[in-house]
């Protein structure tokens, strides 16, 4: 194994360990927003370095470039989001909670 696949194996690992942690604390109602926005971000880079590492026959050279690409159009648009929520002043919750609160009354 070559040190850039021990590097890859890495990723797959530490992508899996995130959404594990991350499936664990929707429990909580307080992480539920951050653990969902962790979940998205890593589910396509466990498929990508799954079938990079584990079925690399199912993707071209084209195929995982632009798979590739997609992951960090991926990255750019949960940064902006991010930039521009905490800019307005909103939070994660504002995007996954609609209902009225309680509180609202």
């Amino acid at each position: 194994m070559t040190s850039v696949t021990a590097l890859q194996w890495g990723l797959l690992l530490g992508y899996l360990a995130l959404s594990i942690v991350a499936l664990v604390s929707l429990r909580r109602v307080e992480s539920r927003p951050m653990a969902a926005a962790v979940l998205f971000l890593a589910a396509p880079h466990i498929i990508y370095y799954g079938l990079f590492l584990i079925w690399p026959n199912v993707l071209d050279s084209a195929q995982t470039m632009q798979f590739s690409i997609a992951l960090r159009y991926q990255m750019m648009f949960i940064a902006a989001a991010a930039l521009g929520m905490k800019i307005t002043g909103r939070s994660w919750s504002c995007l996954l909670y609609t209902s009225p609160s309680p509180r609202d009354s």
